[in-house]
């Protein structure tokens, strides 16, 4: 959830300078490995009930990189 200022941020500027896009991909990379290492164990829901909080803080915050990734596309490129 610490991406949403920045995301908010970079919208109002129309800017996404001093900001590395290698923190966004090896972060948003990061947190990809970790919910499928947790996803190729099982899919049944019995075993993934208890992992829900730490699918759910890879995966959120995977959505929010991507949207800042696309400003990166969308501004920078």
């Amino acid at each position: 959830m610490s991406y949403v200022p920045q995301a908010v941020q970079n919208y109002q500027r129309k800017s996404c300078e001093g900001l590395s896009i290698w923190l966004f991909l090896l972060s948003l990379l990061g947190n990809t490995t970790y919910a499928l290492a947790i996803l190729v164990v099982s899919l049944d829901p019995h075993y993934l009930a208890p992992y829900v909080p730490w699918l759910m803080g890879a995966l959120v915050p995977c959505v929010i990189q991507m949207f800042i990734l696309y400003q990166f596309h969308t501004v920078v490129w």
